[in-house]
């Protein structure tokens, strides 16, 4: 694990810690997030239903995007150009 994600895991559990000890009249509101933030950009391309670690996900976005890097401001846009929500719009979810 990078330190990076190290940090990260650190500081959320103490944040977790915090909310747990912290009196209700503070009121505390915490929002959470999966690990894996890159399911949600491959959902514009395909359908996925299985289970895949975060090594695959990311082969697949360099599938789709060509490069990818975690936290890139411009991944959107990326996503946008090559073509991924007009794709992700015509599944057939059903």
């Amino acid at each position: 694990m990078s330190s990076d994600n190290l940090f990260k895991k650190n500081k959320l559990k103490r944040t977790l810690a915090t909310k747990q000890l912290a009196p209700s009249e503070h009121k505390i509101q915490l929002a959470y997030s999966i690990e894996s933030f890159e399911l949600w950009y491959i959902l514009h391309f395909e359908f996925l239903n299985v289970a895949l670690d975060r090594n695959q996900y990311i082969n697949k976005l360099k599938r789709y995007l060509g490069k990818y890097e975690k936290n890139d401001p411009k991944v959107y846009d990326k996503i946008h150009q090559a073509g991924g929500s007009e794709k992700q719009a015509s599944f057939n979810y059903c």
